[in-house]
């Protein structure tokens, strides 16, 4: 069980990078310097607002979901599209944990040519 908290911790905040980056332009309303100093900073919340499942149509959510960023600490709570064969009754569902166990690493943006 602690194996797999940790690979999803791993997974999700590859993920979570994955979305930054592709979030960047709702994040350019604060400003490049803010979004940049949250990051080095290790200190942000990520509000997820669509999600595009492997069926490939686009859906919004309306549940609130986030991955929030603290230091050493990650909480995250995002949906899980897919089959559940066992699901504790009362459980929120999702992919919902909490982790001290991650490797954060900042890499820079790269320039991309005009050409």
């Amino acid at each position: 069980m602690r194996k797999l908290k940790y690979l999803a911790a791993k997974t999700s905040l590859a993920f979570i990078v994955a979305l930054f980056s592709i979030n960047f332009t709702s994040a350019q309303k604060l400003g490049k310097t803010t979004v940049e100093n949250a990051i080095n900073s290790k200190s942000f919340v990520f509000k997820a607002q669509t999600v595009v499942p492997m069926s490939g149509s686009l859906r919004y959510l309306t549940s609130d979901y986030d991955v929030r960023l603290k230091g050493d600490s990650i909480v995250t709570y995002l949906p899980y599209f897919g089959r559940a064969y066992s699901v504790t009754y009362g459980e929120r569902g999702g992919i919902d944990f909490t982790s001290t166990k991650f490797d954060y690493k900042v890499t820079p943006e790269r320039e991309v040519d005009g050409t």
